[in-house]
C-alpha cells in the first residue's frame, strides 16, 4: 500500500533527523553560488509545477553574473527537463554551444 502523505512527512521527519539532527533539511548557502568559478545553465520549464517564475528570478539573483545562462522549455514541465524527448533539439545544442563561450575577464 502506498504511504499516506502524513505518513511520508514522519518519515521525512526522521530520515531528517537522522542525517541531519533536524526535523527539516538544511538549506543550502546560495552565497556561495557568487562564488562559483564555472559556467552553469539553468535549465526550466514554462509550466514548471516546482520552480515557478518567482522562484527563478530569485535564483538567478544569487548566482554570479556572466556565469550562467538561462533556458527555459516550451510547454515543459519540471520533468520534461531531465526526460523529454526534446532535449535533443532544444538544450542539447544549446548547452555545448554554451559550453564553448568564454568566461569574461576579472576586473
Amino acid at each position: 500500500p502506498k504511504p499516506s502523505a502524513a505518513a511520508s512527512d514522519v518519515y521525512k521527519r526522521q530520515g531528517n533527523m537522522k542525517r541531519y539532527g533536524q526535523k527539516q533539511e538544511p538549506l543550502y548557502p546560495v552565497e556561495n553560488l557568487k562564488k562559483l568559478n564555472f559556467k552553469i545553465q539553468v535549465v526550466s520549464g514554462d509550466h514548471d509545477s516546482m520552480a515557478s517564475p518567482r522562484a527563478m528570478v530569485k535564483l538567478y539573483s544569487e548566482l554570479r553574473p556572466g556565469y550562467y545562462e538561462t533556458l527555459v522549455m516550451k510547454n515543459a514541465n519540471h520533468l520534461d527537463v531531465i526526460w523529454s524527448d526534446k532535449l535533443h533539439t532544444e538544450i542539447f545544442p544549446k548547452a555545448v554551444s554554451y559550453t564553448n563561450l568564454k568566461l569574461p575577464t576579472k576586473a
